[in-house]
């Protein structure tokens, strides 16, 4: 059993350790806001989100740029870091029409993660190690 001065001595570490990782995510975010505010090339925009997100401790992500203001009718990006098999198996099983994040991308600007929105049971299974999604 821990005394009440070692609680308290616990507690303002683990807080101290929170506004360290805080202030670190900050500042990652605020990088690649810089980053990405001259990018020219679809690559560089996957080698600035690639290298953030893995900073952030993520594996895979996508990010689809439905439209952009100023730009007229051009065609949607998608850049992932997801294996090409995984896009794929997402493809060819029909994920698109039952995922929730394409329903969720237009209803936000900013980033969301699988932890904001609801999951369905056919989506919920993790990408397996070889990105086969079975």
């Amino acid at each position: 059993m821990f005394s009440r001065e070692e609680r308290a001595f616990v507690t303002r570490e683990a807080q101290n350790e929170l506004k360290l990782m805080d202030a670190v995510i900050d500042q990652l975010i605020g990088d690649f806001v810089e980053k990405i505010r001259d990018v020219g090339e679809i690559d560089e925009l996957r080698s600035i989100f690639e290298s953030t997100v893995g900073q952030l401790g993520f594996r895979y992500f996508t990010c689809h740029i439905v439209r952009v203001p100023g730009l007229g009718n051009r065609l949607p990006y998608v850049v992932t870091t997801y294996p090409d098999q995984w896009v794929s198996h997402y493809i060819s099983e029909g994920y698109v029409h039952v995922d929730p994040i394409l329903s969720q991308g237009p209803k936000s600007v900013v980033p969301f993660s699988w932890n904001d929105i609801a999951l369905p049971d056919a989506l919920s299974e993790v990408v397996p190690e070889d990105g086969t999604g079975s």
